[in-house]
């Protein structure tokens, strides 16, 4: 809005004196290293929870971005994905075993 006062096509920013009570969440919890211990012991390797916090983990990889993931994003030591808009290349041999234990051999859809 800024611009438009600069450039004189507005007077004011039409929101500008505001204010907007934002309600205090406290932000996410982040898991401790015996959380992660826990999950692990309740989700063995080869199931798709595991797999998910393992590609989280250690790629650092997000939720919306761990969904997407699957064999034809493995090439020899490197998980090949996009982060958002961006694409990325990461080499990690952990999340690649999980990959290889946990997925199914079928063609992906």
């Amino acid at each position: 809005m800024q611009w438009a006062v600069n450039e004189r096509l507005i007077e004011a920013a039409p929101a500008l004196g505001i204010k907007i009570k934002l309600p205090d969440t406290g932000g996410r919890h982040t898991w401790t290293d015996d959380e992660i211990a826990q999950f692990q012991a309740h989700y063995p390797i080869g199931t798709k929870a595991r797999l998910a916090l393992e590609l989280m983990l250690w790629q650092g990889m997000r939720r919306s971005d761990v969904i997407r993931v699957g064999r034809q994003h493995m090439k020899d030591s490197e998980t090949r994905s996009r982060n958002g808009r961006r694409a990325q290349k990461s080499r990690c041999q952990p999340a690649r075993i999980y990959c290889k234990q946990s997925q199914p051999t079928r063609a992906s859809t």
